[in-house]
């Protein structure tokens, strides 16, 4: 043995006898001292031992919200099981410990590292013919894939995972697959079915629990996916108390995560509805709890929303650095292969910057959005919305293709009951007929976007278009 194994040999029984020590003198509180005791343990290659404090200083470290410590953890834990001879114990811990970083990585944004975790925990799972495994990776591999943007997979293996949670006849894993197919169907476009299926999925929930395989409690992603589909369709009196029973919940928990989904949706109905200091306050909320627990995804999803918002009060300087922000942060999510936010995210920061008069940057930040709608196609009609505004606008002026955009993103939303955005279309519609002097389409136009507004309850939106029908004479 040579001198430089001796030593490394003396370093391992060193942090083996701490951990002795340790166990010794805080067996009644280990929990307090489980970093080091992971920390040790993994340096004294004490196997299973490490396993075990390791993952446990991994869920530490994720209920306070450190997640890259969490992460790093977690891997190590991995790292260790890798090494040790695979018998059925190994494999389920390794399966269990894939499903904790659900919540670690998700948050941080890194799903494909996840998908890849999730991919491997199948295989491994799969001699031991597990349908609790099985069901509870099925239904996190469909949530990852819904946030890579690949609708198809996500509704197939979210229709799998419902499945096997009603063959294990236990509500939880049903719930879990349930919520992540109700939120397939809103990514797929499918707003009336996603809104049936979340509100049934509520009315099945009788507690908030969260447990390791879930980043949010399953009200809070019921919620989002509901007020997400009921503000699609405009039935925003029916999302009202919905959206109270959100924010209340959130209100009971100690859970930055779960904080900041509810309030985006919150925030996202606000707008929809045109109650753009109500959104605003949520927004902020959003990006003041992502920064202090570190939930880079949060606060991307938020800023450029925040950009449109601001633009619309005449908040002209905070509009513009939430534009540049916005933009930075979308491009990182490019990068990292995040599709499912991006033409939401580009079509705000379009919206924004033809506020500000900024119509070469609305231009540039339309194409990506329509660049980003093939992998996102149920999003189209709000890109062709977009696209009409800048057609209709005075720098970029162009009658015919204005109109044209119009009533393709009318035709693609009435089937599936986007009143909101059919609504719109109308009222844009109407002042392009009343630029051309068209009075009588323009007035039928405005009239049925007011009618809409009017019913919707979007009282902005309601002066707005009849403002534009007044000025008509």
């Amino acid at each position: 043995m040579t001198y430089g194994s001796l030593l490394q040999e003396r370093r391992r029984q060193l942090h083996v006898r701490v951990v002795q020590a340790l166990e010794s003198l805080h067996a009644d509180r280990l929990t307090e001292q489980v970093e080091r005791l992971a920390h040790h343990a993994h340096r004294g290659a004490l196997g299973e031992k490490a396993v075990h404090y390791l993952r446990q200083a991994a869920n530490k470290a994720a209920a306070r919200s450190a997640l890259e410590e969490a992460r790093s953890s977690f891997e190590q834990a991995l790292a260790v099981l890798a090494g040790l001879p695979q018998t059925e114990a190994t494999l389920v811990q390794a399966a269990d410990i894939a499903l904790e970083l659900g919540p670690v990585l998700t948050p941080l944004g890194d799903v494909r590292a996840l998908l890849e975790r999730l991919r491997e925990a199948e295989r491994l799972v799969g001699p031991l013919q597990s349908e609790r495994h099985a069901c509870q990776i099925v239904t996190l591999m469909a949530d990852t894939h819904i946030r890579l943007s690949n609708t198809r997979e996500a509704l197939m293996m979210a229709g799998r995972a419902v499945e096997l949670g009603q063959r294990l006849g236990d509500h939880t894993p049903s719930a879990k697959a349930r919520n992540v197919l109700a939120r397939a169907y809103y990514f797929g476009g499918d707003f009336r079915r996603s809104a049936e299926l979340a509100a049934e999925n509520l009315g099945g929930l009788s507690v908030g629990a969260i447990d390791e395989t879930q980043a949010v409690p399953l009200q809070v992603q019921d919620g989002y996916v509901l007020l997400q589909s009921l503000g699609a369709l405009g039935r925003f009196a029916e999302a009202a108390p919905h959206r109270a029973d959100l924010i209340a919940f959130v209100d009971t928990i100690d859970h930055p995560y779960a904080i900041c989904v509810a309030h985006h949706a919150a925030a996202n109905l606000s707008l929809a509805q045109g109650e753009l200091l109500e959104a605003r306050s949520s927004y902020r909320r959003v990006i003041r709890v992502a920064d202090t627990a570190g939930i880079l995804l949060m606060r991307a999803a938020t800023v450029h929303a925040m950009a449109f918002v601001l633009a619309q009060l005449g908040e002209t300087a905070e509009a513009f650095a939430h534009v540049r922000e916005g933009e930075e942060l979308l491009e990182r999510a490019v990068a990292k292969g995040l599709l499912f936010d991006l033409v939401v995210g580009f079509r705000n920061l379009s919206y924004a910057c033809l506020l500000l008069g900024q119509v070469v940057d609305a231009k540039r930040f339309a194409d990506r959005a329509v660049e980003f709608s093939s992998v996102r196609p149920e999003y189209y009609p709000w890109v062709l919305q977009v696209l009409g505004n800048l057609a209709s606008h005075p720098a970029s002026f162009d009658f015919n293709l204005a109109e044209r955009h119009y009533h393709e993103a009318i035709a693609l939303s009435e089937p599936q009951g986007r009143r909101p955005l059919v609504a719109h279309c109308r009222f844009r519609l109407g002042r392009l007929y009343a630029v051309r002097d068209q009075r009588k389409e323009a007035q039928t136009q405005l009239d049925i976007a007011a009618t809409m507004f009017r019913e919707m309850d979007m009282s902005f939106w309601l002066k707005q278009a009849e403002s534009a029908r007044k000025e008509l004479g």
